[in-house]
């Protein structure tokens, strides 16, 4: 979860369970993508000869119409997810920088003269006698 707002428990559970369906797949597809390429390339020869042989032709068709399926039904899922991503977490603004820090509030802070943190910034040696915090 990247966000961790105050939400019910409850939509925390369903955010979490749809968080970890979402990268099961895609981590099922990254698998069963590294499997076919491995079967790939030791049985081509026999992927070759079963699936484009005349007599074997509409079995092939079977099959690249159940792998067009497969793909379009990956594709439809993952764009889902990746909108409802975007509408759930996209407009926000998760990036918080620190407040720009003048020398007058560092000097301020830690109760120093303002010629002492300027020094301080622009050595590149520091050895403090005690510490100033």
């Amino acid at each position: 979860m990247l966000i961790d707002g105050r939400q019910k428990r409850r939509i925390k559970v369903v955010e979490a369970i749809i968080t970890l369906l979402g990268w099961i797949y895609i981590l099922g597809f990254f698998i069963y993508t590294a499997l076919t390429l491995v079967l790939w390339y030791f049985n081509l020869n026999y992927i070759y000869n079963e699936l484009f042989y005349m007599q074997n032709i509409f079995d092939t068709l079977k099959i690249i119409s159940v792998t067009i399926t497969a793909a379009m039904v990956a594709f439809v899922i993952m764009l889902v997810w990746g909108r409802y991503n975007y509408q759930k977490f996209g407009h926000l603004d998760r990036r918080q920088f620190p407040k720009k820090v003048s020398s007058e509030d560092i000097a301020k802070y830690f109760n120093l003269s303002i010629q002492q943190v300027d020094e301080l910034q622009s050595d590149k040696w520091i050895n403090l006698e005690k510490t100033i915090v």
